[in-house]
């Protein structure tokens, strides 16, 4: 793909369309600038209390959705990572969706990984390296060490399942909401970010048959649609 002239810094609408059978997907490139910050969420590490690969629809950790919506509100741009391959992009993003979280930037393992977490360390690393600053991290305990090995710094990761050093534990979102808003995180302050993502109506998107489409001549087993709320994730 060639780019006439340079993107702006923002969100931009992509359209991919293959030439051959007029299959396309829809997406959006961020375009940010150095020193942007960012609040990062592990999927399957800080918002979900059940973890499900497959089959049925995990359960939301209480509070975490007010969570992100305080550093939303605050105007920092969300990033989602998880150790999932990118074929489950479109689930993920349903689930999110489903659930109310705010618009996010999405970071998945490209394909099928022997080490998803260092591809979770090599991403966060790549976005340090460039300029761009993440503000504070929520994850799992498993997490605590790809921030850690990332560059963020100790006092602003957050570990939501037991006692891990090199953090700060939470023991549930609503007191550390509480937390939050009492001022107890000097670094929790207004961000103007260059990253504005277009209003989209949360149940458009749940009822949107393909994210991508195919001809009918062609369809994967990845690629089904999946209709059920109890098939979301």
């Amino acid at each position: 793909m060639q780019l006439k002239k340079r993107l702006s810094v923002g969100i931009h609408y992509v359209k991919l369309i293959v030439h051959g059978d007029h299959s396309f997907l829809d997406l959006y490139v961020a375009v940010a600038p150095v020193g942007e910050q960012f609040v990062v969420f592990s999927v399957d590490g800080s918002l979900t209390a059940s973890v499900s690969v497959t089959g049925r629809d995990p359960r939301v950790r209480p509070g975490v959705v007010d969570v992100v919506r305080y550093w939303h509100d605050l105007g920092y741009t969300i990033i989602y990572i998880t150790a999932r391959p990118d074929m489950q992009h479109k689930v993920v993003a349903l689930w999110l969706a489903l659930h109310n979280f705010p618009h996010g930037l999405l970071i998945f393992t490209p394909s099928f990984s022997t080490d998803p977490l260092r591809q979770k360390v090599l991403h966060l690393k790549n976005y340090l390296e460039m300029g761009l600053f993440i503000t504070a991290a929520y994850g799992s305990s498993k997490d605590v060490s790809v921030y850690s090995s990332a560059g963020v710094k100790p006092n602003r990761i957050f570990s939501v399942t037991g006692g891990k050093r090199g953090c700060t534990n939470i023991n549930c979102y609503a007191s550390h909401l509480k937390d939050l808003n009492e001022g107890l995180y000097d670094f929790a302050k207004p961000f103007d970010s260059s990253l504005i993502f277009p209003q989209t109506n949360s149940s458009n998107i749940l009822n949107r048959r393909n994210l991508i489409r195919r001809t009918n001549s062609f369809n994967p087993r990845s690629g089904r649609q999946l209709s059920e709320k109890s098939r979301l994730l």
